[in-house]
Protein backbone atom coordinates (compact mmCIF):
# COMPACT_ATOMS: atom_id res chain seq x y z
CA UNK A 1 0.00 0.00 0.00
CA UNK A 2 1.18 3.53 -0.82
CA UNK A 3 1.37 6.08 2.02
CA UNK A 4 0.46 8.96 -0.32
CA UNK A 5 -2.74 7.25 -1.39
CA UNK A 6 -3.57 6.37 2.20
CA UNK A 7 -3.05 9.99 3.33
CA UNK A 8 -5.39 11.32 0.63
CA UNK A 9 -8.20 9.29 2.17
CA UNK A 10 -7.93 11.29 5.39
CA UNK A 11 -7.84 14.84 4.01
CA UNK A 12 -11.63 15.17 3.49
CA UNK A 13 -12.17 13.88 7.03
CA UNK A 14 -9.65 16.42 8.37
CA UNK A 15 -11.31 19.22 6.43
CA UNK A 16 -14.70 18.40 7.98
CA UNK A 17 -13.18 19.04 11.42
CA UNK A 18 -12.67 22.72 10.57
CA UNK A 19 -15.46 25.26 10.52
CA UNK A 20 -15.41 27.91 7.78
CA UNK A 21 -13.39 30.41 9.84
CA UNK A 22 -10.85 27.80 10.94
CA UNK A 23 -10.48 26.61 7.36
CA UNK A 24 -9.85 30.17 6.15
CA UNK A 25 -7.31 30.77 8.93
CA UNK A 26 -5.52 27.53 8.13
CA UNK A 27 -5.37 28.15 4.37
CA UNK A 28 -4.14 31.71 4.85
CA UNK A 29 -1.41 30.71 7.29
CA UNK A 30 2.17 30.72 6.17
CA UNK A 31 3.73 27.31 5.59
CA UNK A 32 6.52 28.20 8.01
CA UNK A 33 3.94 28.84 10.74
CA UNK A 34 2.08 25.52 10.56
CA UNK A 35 3.58 24.39 13.87
CA UNK A 36 0.93 26.56 15.54
CA UNK A 37 -1.56 23.80 14.68
CA UNK A 38 0.41 21.11 16.53
CA UNK A 39 -1.70 21.17 19.70
CA UNK A 40 -5.16 21.56 18.15
CA UNK A 41 -5.31 19.83 14.80
CA UNK A 42 -2.20 17.79 15.59
CA UNK A 43 -3.71 16.40 18.78
CA UNK A 44 -6.88 15.45 16.90
CA UNK A 45 -4.78 13.66 14.26
CA UNK A 46 -2.71 11.82 16.87
CA UNK A 47 -5.77 10.75 18.88
CA UNK A 48 -8.14 9.92 16.02
CA UNK A 49 -6.16 8.97 12.94
CA UNK A 50 -2.87 7.57 14.20
CA UNK A 51 -4.04 4.63 16.22
CA UNK A 52 -1.26 2.07 16.45
CA UNK A 53 -3.27 -0.60 14.66
CA UNK A 54 -4.22 1.69 11.75
CA UNK A 55 -2.84 1.22 8.26
CA UNK A 56 -1.77 4.88 8.20
CA UNK A 57 0.27 4.56 11.39
CA UNK A 58 1.90 1.35 10.17
CA UNK A 59 2.81 2.94 6.83
CA UNK A 60 4.43 5.87 8.61
CA UNK A 61 6.47 3.49 10.78
CA UNK A 62 7.55 1.41 7.78
CA UNK A 63 8.67 4.59 6.04
CA UNK A 64 10.78 5.76 8.98
CA UNK A 65 8.59 8.21 10.90
CA UNK A 66 9.83 8.16 14.48
CA UNK A 67 6.76 9.13 16.49
CA UNK A 68 3.19 10.42 16.34
CA UNK A 69 4.29 14.05 16.74
CA UNK A 70 6.39 13.79 13.60
CA UNK A 71 3.60 11.97 11.79
CA UNK A 72 0.96 14.54 12.70
CA UNK A 73 3.22 17.47 11.77
CA UNK A 74 3.86 15.94 8.36
CA UNK A 75 0.14 15.33 7.90
CA UNK A 76 -0.60 18.98 8.74
CA UNK A 77 1.93 20.14 6.14
CA UNK A 78 0.59 17.81 3.47
CA UNK A 79 -3.00 18.75 4.34
CA UNK A 80 -2.05 22.42 3.94
CA UNK A 81 -0.67 21.75 0.45
CA UNK A 82 -3.79 19.74 -0.40
CA UNK A 83 -6.07 22.60 0.65
CA UNK A 84 -3.97 25.25 -1.10
CA UNK A 85 -4.39 23.29 -4.34
CA UNK A 86 -8.07 22.60 -3.74
CA UNK A 87 -8.95 26.25 -3.04
CA UNK A 88 -6.40 28.03 -5.21
CA UNK A 89 -7.55 31.26 -6.73
CA UNK A 90 -7.48 31.48 -10.55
Amino acid sequence: MDIQEELKKYFPQMEKQLNKEELEDFIHSEYKDLSQFHFGMGRWIRNRLLKENSTLYQLFKINGAANKDDMSQLMIKLFYIYLKNKYKQP
